[in-house]
């Protein structure tokens, strides 16, 4: 009988590596603190990675995020830390994908009643020339621009003499919505 013998050498820094592959995020920084070498091997990108990938599934990241390949432990944390933010720039209203509806019907607003709220379903934009458009019948800006602007720090949007859309976050899609008493704009999933 033929028997063949592999030997295979791992360094501590290996072994690290091979158990902090099992830990979450929050255990792998805190390994991370415990002396240089586990610093070292909590770091490595290749155990970052899969984590982020894991926490950005099904969420509206920041592009800034994604293109950083080379410091997927830094875009973790700072994806997360994004993630509570509840301001919303001008380049971000400029670069998103919008769903438009109507929070009532809103055929029913101009004969004084109130109709049950509209799914989601046209499109919206924000243009970088400071102009809004959008596909909804009915809906003004889709017959001509209206004029939008940040308001509030951030916290809300105005768009023409309309009421201000108020800004805010859901903290299980990271995506943004803008609201006032009859319409909503919600980021397209996967934006």
């Amino acid at each position: 009988m033929l028997t063949t013998s592999v030997e295979t050498t791992l360094t501590d820094d290996d072994l690290l590596y091979c158990v902090f592959s099992f830990l979450q995020a929050r255990d792998l920084s805190v390994s991370a603190a415990v002396c240089t070498q586990w610093c070292r091997a909590a770091s490595a990108n290749d155990l970052w990675t899969p984590l982020c990938t894991t926490l950005w599934e099904g969420r509206l990241v920041p592009r800034r995020f994604l293109a950083d390949p080379d410091r997927p432990r830094r875009s973790y944390f700072a994806s997360l830390e994004d993630s509570r933010r509840c301001a919303i720039s001008a380049a971000e209203l400029v670069h998103l994908e919008w769903r438009f509806s109507f929070v009532t019907d809103h055929r029913r607003l101009f004969e004084g009643g109130v109709g049950e709220p509209q799914p989601p379903g046209e499109t919206a934009s924000f243009r970088p020339d400071s102009t809004f458009v959008s596909s909804v019948v009915g809906a003004p800006s889709s017959v001509r621009a209206l004029r939008w602007s940040i308001a509030a720090g951030g916290h809300g949007v105005k768009v023409g003499a309309y009421p201000t859309l108020v800004v805010t976050r859901d903290p299980t899609s990271w995506g943004w919505s803008l609201t006032n008493r009859f319409v909503q704009l919600s980021t397209a999933h996967g934006a």
